[in-house]
């Protein structure tokens, strides 16, 4: 540290008076200094502040896009899975309806269809379905090349009961057995008549 007179003579020699040359100049150069730092570094952090805010919302943009594609992807799988559902729900045979009543219960074609789809499993093939007169959940199946009918019932799986049609179609047909018709209806057991 210079001491007064030192200074002095310096800014003498000089002739001119600048800041920095005395004790009280180079403290305030000092603090300037360190004021203009701390603002230049106030500023590099807003600006650091402002770029990652930026970043932020951009990679939310990025995000909300991408969820929204995902939803709409989903809903569009969700849609064609439901359409093949309701493709392999809807019964290729007729349904005729002894009730006289305009329209067939979803449950009803929901069973036809399942049904169809496992008798073909055991190489047999459904004529037509109907749905006798006053019986809630009966129906009766015939099958192409075969004379009688099948009494089941839509309270049980329809897997179920066309195993068991196939094992007493082969039954009839091993023993030449010409009758009017199978009941399936109760489980483990079968009747004809």
């Amino acid at each position: 540290m210079r001491s007064k007179g030192q200074s002095k003579q310096a800014k003498a020699a000089d002739g001119k008076y600048r800041i920095g040359y005395t004790i009280a100049g180079e403290s305030r150069q000092r603090r300037y200094s360190e004021l203009e730092r701390s603002r230049a570094h106030r500023k590099k952090h807003r600006r650091n502040g402002v770029a990652i805010a930026i970043v932020t919302v951009v990679l939310l943009a990025v995000a909300a896009v991408f969820a929204v594609m995902s939803l709409r992807l989903a809903e569009q799988r969700e849609a064609e899975r439901l359409a093949e559902m309701e493709a392999e729900l809807t019964p290729t045979v007729a349904i005729i309806d002894e009730n006289a009543s305009e329209a067939v219960s979803a449950r009803v074609t929901e069973f036809v269809a399942h049904l169809e789809a496992d008798v073909k499993e055991y190489g047999l093939k459904v004529e037509r379905v109907v749905l006798p007169f006053q019986k809630a959940r009966e129906i009766h199946v015939y099958l192409e090349g075969r004379t009688e009918y099948y009494k089941m019932t839509i309270d049980r799986s329809s897997a179920v009961q066309a195993e068991d049609m196939a094992e007493m179609v082969k039954y009839l047909s091993g023993r030449g057995v010409v009758c009017e018709y199978v009941d399936l209806r109760v489980k483990g057991k079968a009747y004809y008549k």
